[in-house]
């Protein structure tokens, strides 16, 4: 799903599929999310916006254990697991994310960490890139409906982007509003704000989703996200 996600949200000219997204920005996907590709355009510090909708995996114990799934590291093609060690320790990626105004972190987990027996603490990948420099992170507290999710990032993105004076999180606690009860608008709005989206899977499927009224009522499907950091 998470290319139907992104195509939802991001209107990139290479891509037809995304012509009715949310606002323009650029969409990488499978192979050409690599950690070279997204360090190079993280160090553009243009893009006040970063979405990254690929998945992870949480692994209480060790930062090596624990790893957001890109499509390659310097080149696409045999997948790449980039740990939150890495995350934390590479240069280049810790000065890009001091650019971002907003990082949204919409796979599951991300927000997620834990304190193991002994006792040492392993922090989640929100907290990790927040402390890395990004002013503000939407993550997920579990594992969230990938329909659901798609539906509230592009409503969350319309609210942001689309109403005047309306802060972050007021914008995502409508979305969340929106999904519970059922009034998700179907409308698109375009912004002129720069954006990258990024995706590290290495396949996707089409999830239509069921009218919202139906599906989404429940905490599960609406409750996992959170907002870190700067809320204006």
């Amino acid at each position: 799903m998470w290319s139907n996600e992104l195509e939802a949200i991001v209107h990139d000219p290479k891509r037809p599929r995304s012509a009715t997204g949310v606002m323009a920005g650029v969409i990488e996907l499978d192979d050409d999310f690599t950690e070279k590709t997204m360090a190079a355009q993280l160090a553009q510090q243009k893009y006040r916006l970063v979405h990254i909708a690929s998945h992870f995996v949480f692994t209480p114990g060790n930062d090596t254990d624990s790893y957001l799934l890109l499509g390659g590291k310097d080149v696409g093609g045999a997948g790449y697991h980039l740990t939150m060690q890495e995350v934390k320790d590479e240069p280049n990626l810790k000065q890009g994310f001091r650019g971002v105004d907003l990082l949204t972190l919409s796979a599951c987990n991300t927000a997620t960490s834990r304190i193991p027996p002994d006792g040492k603490e392993v922090d989640g990948l929100a907290t990790t890139v927040h402390g890395n420099g990004a002013r503000a992170v939407i993550a997920t507290l579990w594992k969230a409906d990938d329909a659901a999710t798609r539906d509230l990032m592009v409503d969350f993105y319309q609210h942001w982007i689309g109403t005047a004076g309306i802060t972050k999180v007021q914008a995502l606690q409508q979305a969340q509003l929106d999904l519970l009860h059922g009034t998700i608008s179907a409308k698109a709005t375009t912004a002129s704000a720069p954006s990258m989206t990024s995706d590290g899977s290495k396949a996707s499927s089409s999830h239509n989703s069921l009218p919202p009224q139906a599906n989404y009522a429940h905490p599960y499907y609406w409750a996992p996200f959170i907002l870190m950091g700067n809320w204006n």
